[in-house]
Parts: structure tokens; sequence; C-alpha cells
């Protein structure tokens, strides 16, 4: 798969948000409902707090432990239509390796 680069085995990746680095871009995965997974920038665009240390909701949307603004996979805010977005990035696991290609 040309400009995706491996990230993680599938196996690691739970319920728990990580932060990968790809070219050195700072990343955080985490799972989404489908089983599918969600890339975006690791910084809150309110005040730059990792975002992989908040948490995934049920719904597939990543919350920021410092203040609660809350990303789609998509990297829209989802508290604040129009609001302050995160950079998202193509995310793919097939069951084996996970594979970011950044956006």
């Amino acid at each position: 798969m040309p400009g995706w680069q491996v990230v993680l085995r599938s196996d690691e990746l739970g319920v728990i948000p990580r932060r990968v680095v790809v070219e050195g871009r700072e990343i955080v995965v985490w799972r989404l409902p489908d089983d599918g997974v969600g890339a975006l920038d690791d910084r809150c665009a309110h005040q730059a707090m990792r975002l992989s240390i908040g948490n995934a909701l049920p719904d597939g949307c990543l919350v920021c432990v410092a203040h609660g603004w809350t990303y789609r996979p998509d990297g829209s805010n989802a508290l604040v239509p129009g609001g302050p977005r995160v950079r998202a990035h193509q995310a793919h696991d097939d069951g084996v390796v996970i594979r970011i290609r950044l956006g």
C-alpha cells in the first residue's frame, strides 16, 4: 500500500488510545465502534494537550482530558459545529497490522 506506514500490530491497540510517531509527526490512534481505527494529530486544538491520554467514547469520538474538547474521527469538533479541527489521517487495520497514511 503506497504511502502507508505500519505503526502497530493489530493486537497492540485495545480500547485505550495510543500515541505513535509517523515521519516525525505524533499521531493518536484508537479503535472505532465498527472495528475501524481513527488517527488524528496527537494535539488538541484548544491547548495542545496530547489526545493520546484522552478517552475514546462508544460513538467513536475522542475526548481531550484537559477540558473535554471532543473530536470525530474526521478531525471535526463534535461539540462546536464549525469549531477548531484536528488534522485527520487515514488508518487501516487488516487484522494483522495497523497502517496510517498522513493526510
